[in-house]
């Protein structure tokens, strides 16, 4: 499973027929549509939209909730831990306000 923001990492993904969970800022690209969960694009994407301009926090919430759902479902594991560096994330963040 790919889990990245509206990035060329996310189309890759589709186009391949990976599962992905796309982070998406309120303005986001007319092929994401608008007020979606899912795309006609890709059919193994799964978007998570902010619903409140700037709040990220948000959305990886909603995002680590469903992983964790998802992980107990199927081992009984309560958490998840990803390592990821926290420069990479800022970075990302950081193009995202720039678009």
């Amino acid at each position: 499973m790919c889990v990245c923001v509206d990035t060329s990492t996310g189309h890759l993904a589709g186009a391949l027929g990976v599962p992905c969970w796309l982070a998406l800022s309120t303005v986001s690209d007319w092929r994401w549509m608008r007020q979606r969960e899912v795309t006609p694009w890709y059919r193994r994407h799964r978007l998570f939209r902010q619903r409140e301009g700037g709040d990220w926090g948000e959305v990886f919430a909603r995002m680590a909730d469903e992983l964790r759902v998802r992980a107990q479902e199927r081992d009984g594991v309560g958490s998840v831990v990803v390592a990821t560096a926290p420069a990479e994330v800022v970075d990302r963040l950081g193009i995202l306000r720039i678009k």
